[in-house]
């Protein structure tokens, strides 16, 4: 793993990504581009979609791009069905994480989605096993987070 791929895999959003999954789970560093962990994770936060197709294939921008789609809808539709709130900030860049994964602008954009999912985990019917989970990180991740949940 690159210095660079270190930084990013210690961010705390990823920190609470590992934690919901609990099982010692590694995350890789391209998992966080492709769209297919961060719509399971959706599954994981709002199960009532049955119809969610990922394409587990992700080897060019139009998967890429099909799974981040799917995935901000997922997520604009349990903000609008399940919390009764429309969001209004500025969609994530998906065209940049698909057309140039692994970079440092597109890791911004996967974080913004990232917020966007916790904001769904510590609002959600399920709130107090994620932020149980939450409670299991290390004290300063749980304040890294919690500043990120005040800006939700």
């Amino acid at each position: 793993m690159s210095t660079k791929e270190g930084i990013k895999l210690d961010h705390p959003l990823i920190h609470w990504v590992k934690a919901v999954y609990g099982d010692g789970r590694q995350i890789r560093f391209s998992d966080l581009f492709d769209g297919v962990l961060l719509n399971d994770l959706m599954c994981i936060v709002d199960p009532r979609p049955d119809d969610n197709i990922v394409c587990k294939d992700v080897s060019d921008f139009n998967t890429r791009l099909f799974n981040w789609d799917l995935l901000l809808k997922s997520i604009q539709a349990y903000y609008k069905d399940v919390l009764q709130v429309y969001l209004f900030v500025a969609a994530p860049d998906i065209y940049l994480i698909s057309r140039e994964p692994e970079t440092e602008a597109s890791f911004k954009e996967v974080c913004k989605v990232l917020l966007l999912i916790l904001g769904c985990a510590v609002q959600g019917e399920q709130k107090e096993d994620f932020i149980f989970n939450i409670k299991q990180l290390d004290v300063t991740v749980q304040h890294d987070i919690v500043t990120y949940i005040q800006e939700i």
